[in-house]
């Protein structure tokens, strides 16, 4: 048995939803077999920028950077829909989101 943790990261919730449906939709294709879902909190960072380069200490302006994290675990029962499915998910167009994949292998000795 074969399990594919996937982590998406991206700057904008839409994406994230397109992304999951593009990757159920390979799954249910292959017959793979969810095992969880997780949505992490958003990370936000500030910016404090001044306003004027010359006097005007207090004139400032602030900008957030939120960023929005999702992981998602599938198990598959065969080696070669483990690789059809990193080939369709690699050849997929996920336009703003960052993947990162990791393939777990279990093995009886």
């Amino acid at each position: 048995m074969q399990q594919i943790d996937i982590n998406l990261r991206s700057f904008d919730n839409y994406y994230i939803k397109k992304s999951l449906q593009k990757i159920y939709r390979i799954n249910q294709v292959l017959n793979g077999k969810i095992i969880y879902f997780l949505g992490f909190p958003t990370t936000k960072k500030k910016f404090t920028v001044l306003r004027s380069p010359h006097i005007d200490k207090k004139s400032r302006e602030q900008f957030e950077l939120q960023r929005k994290k999702t992981c998602l675990s599938i198990s598959v029962e065969n080696v070669k829909t483990v690789s059809l499915f990193l080939f369709l998910l690699k050849n997929s167009e996920l336009p703003g989101v960052e993947l990162s994949i990791s393939v777990t292998y279990s093995t009886f000795f």
